[in-house]
């Protein structure tokens, strides 16, 4: 029987690979502690790909780029300020009668049903009110913490200006780092992903709109209070796919259960009927030009998005990946192409 011999294997590593080592785990390291700026870069990418087709509308109208741009970035700013000073806070009052309304029907159940449970250890009706302090100043906030601070508007003011001013000269700053063949793939790959982010946003906002106004239509025929709020928590819920419908369906039941068990039945197949015209026939039309991930990679990457950058994680999930997908579509096609 012969006996197998020991090999040994020498792994040199050289000065040169510590040094690499050591350098990409300080540059990741800078990475990491500077991600708000890229977070900040990439909401900025993303608003720049859904108004660059309106700034090059107007340039074509003759109207000068710089002009064009400020134009509608300001426009954009306005209505989203707009939104928060005139139609956030009736909207934010209605839902605190929305939700003094459901817990005052909860607290009414808990005492028909729960005989057993002392009212003691509820908490009074009378104090709900210090549980809602100061609503409105509160979501205002959160939506503005979207954004960081004052800075942080300002900052995604003058990125987005930026990169739709200079987006058509990346050319010339690409050559001065790559080859030829390395510019051409690179020019590629960032015109894909802003036209598909592009139609993504546009058709995302298109989609909310379509949805929350279906849902009020039908949240109203049926007779169902605080149609309002929840047509909106509907159409905002479409910015998370496929766990966003079918939550936004949990607080109408709810709603309408309180009022008598048949309207809470009836809107289930109400929400139903809505998610089939939105899967047959609005998202087709609205999306066709954005990009298909499938619907597993979607909701993976909401939940990783939630775990490491909490909510701006779950808003930036979703074009992320489609960025992602996009990057690996077109550089495997150029691979493709090369070696054929």
């Amino acid at each position: 029987m012969e006996r197998e011999k020991d090999q040994l294997y020498r792994v040199e590593i050289t000065a040169r690979t510590i040094v690499f080592a050591i350098g990409l785990l300080i540059g990741l390291y800078l990475v990491w502690v500077v991600r708000n700026v890229f977070v900040m870069l990439f909401f900025s990418f993303i608003l720049m790909s859904a108004l660059r087709p309106l700034v090059d509308g107007l340039e074509r109208l003759r109207i000068p780029r710089i002009f064009a741009a400020i134009g509608v970035i300001l426009l954009f700013f306005s209505l989203f300020v707009s939104f928060i000073v005139y139609a956030l806070p009736p909207l934010v009052l209605q839902v605190k009668d929305f939700i003094i309304f459901l817990y005052n029907q909860i607290f009414y159940l808990v005492q028909q049903y729960a005989k057993d449970i002392s009212a003691e250890k509820l908490v009074p009706l009378n104090s709900l009110p210090q549980y809602l302090p100061n609503l409105t100043n509160t979501i205002t906030k959160g939506v503005f913490s979207l954004f960081g601070n004052l800075l942080g508007v300002v900052s995604l003011f003058f990125f987005t200006l930026y990169l739709l001013l200079d987006i058509e000269h990346l050319q010339p700053l690409l050559e001065r780092f790559l080859t030829p063949g390395q510019t051409k793939i690179a020019l590629e790959i960032v015109n894909a992903v802003e036209k598909k982010l592009g139609a993504w946003v546009r058709g995302e906002l298109v989609l909310m709109t379509i949805i929350g106004v279906l849902s009020y239509i039908g949240l109203s025929l049926l007779n169902i209070k605080y149609a309002l709020p929840l047509a909106i928590i509907a159409g905002l819920l479409e910015l998370f796919p496929i766990i966003g419908p079918v939550i936004s369906v949990i607080p109408a039941f709810l709603v309408a259960s309180i009022s008598s068990w048949f309207l809470g039945f009836a809107t289930i197949p109400l929400y139903i009927i809505i998610q089939q015209l939105e899967n047959n026939i609005i998202v087709p039309l609205v999306m066709k030009k954005a990009v298909g991930i499938p619907q597993l990679a979607i909701l993976i990457s909401l939940l990783v998005g939630e775990k490491l950058a909490g909510f701006t994680g779950i808003l930036l999930a979703v074009p992320f990946v489609a960025s992602m997908s996009i990057i690996i579509q077109e550089f495997y096609r150029y691979k493709t192409d090369t070696t054929s």
